[in-house]
């Protein structure tokens, strides 16, 4: 799948001098921005397809990925904090309101890469961490084996290489978050219900991508990626192995082919963690990139 004609010749530019890039955040992409606020910005990507995006800051370059139900707005707090040191990058793929896509096929693993090339062509985003929330953290890892290099460490959002991993270890009570209320919470509900009435505006969509998705099983070729690992998890008091015990932690979430696995617990926080406690998950995730390139000297 690529932009169609007259694109074609552009994206495909674009994606080779994003490959070859240096991986400098301060690049031709980025001047005369603000960099001391967050733009909301919208990538091209043809007829009737718009993927909307989040971008800030100046550093280090960081490329969140939202979940299932989740859009980048669940992370504003976490990319106001990451874009004081670092540039900050969220998209919205398809399947939420935010991004306009048509009701047609999709494939969770074939189709939203070149979608990710292209957006992040676009934006100047070279030598990155991907995070990824939930269903997006299995985004990130396939981003990450398709761009060997350029992608130096993975941060996993309460998200797992598969549902096996997530039962183990996910809180059972996580479909709300579990500190907002008030106004936060409503404006979190209504982003869930948009795109929910998304979906359901787009069923051939839905369908497809629920099915391919489902499929999906990153246990198997994770190791072969060769970077650090990073996982976020919810602390609600369920049975998880100390933080010291590093075979436990490889044992419990089916990452026993990674050598270098970091593990961030928040306390009292669920699978909305990053909107539980946006400071926390903030401060694991700079950890985490200051390691990753480390490892990668």
């Amino acid at each position: 799948m690529t932009p169609t004609t007259p694109q074609v010749d552009e994206f495909l530019y674009h994606v080779l001098l994003w490959q070859t890039s240096l991986g400098s955040a301060d690049i031709s992409a980025h001047v005369g921005r603000d960099t001391s606020v967050l733009e909301s910005r919208y990538v091209e990507f043809g007829p009737g397809r718009q993927v909307h995006a989040v971008i800030g800051g100046n550093g280090p370059a960081i490329v969140i990925f939202p979940g299932n139900g989740g859009s980048v707005a669940d992370f504003t707090d976490v990319c106001e904090n990451l874009a004081q040191d670092h540039l900050v990058v969220g998209l919205d793929l398809p399947g939420r309101s935010e991004t306009q896509w048509p009701d047609i096929r999709f494939d969770f693993a074939a189709d939203l890469q070149p979608v990710i090339d292209w957006s992040l062509s676009q934006l100047g985003v070279g030598i990155h961490v991907a995070v990824g929330h939930g269903s997006g953290a299995l985004v990130a890892l396939h981003h990450a084996q398709r761009h060997f290099g350029q992608v130096l460490g993975v941060s996993m959002v309460e998200g797992y290489v598969n549902l096996d991993a997530q039962n183990k270890t996910a809180a059972k009570k996580y479909r709300r978050p579990v500190q907002l209320a008030g106004e936060a919470l409503d404006a979190f509900e209504s982003r869930r219900r948009d795109h929910a009435a998304w979906l359901n505006a787009h069923s051939t969509f839905r369908e497809s991508f629920n099915a391919t998705q489902r499929a999906y099983d990153a246990s198997d070729w994770i190791g072969e990626l060769d970077i650090p690992i990073h996982m976020i998890v919810g602390d609600q008091g369920q049975q998880l192995p100390n933080l010291s015990d590093d075979a436990g932690w490889h044992r419990q979430l089916n990452l026993s082919k990674i050598d270098e696995l970091h593990i961030s617990l928040v306390k009292d926080a669920g699978y909305w963690v990053m909107l539980d406690d946006p400071t926390t998950v903030a401060d694991a995730m700079r950890q985490f990139v200051k390691r990753a390139h480390e490892a990668a000297k």
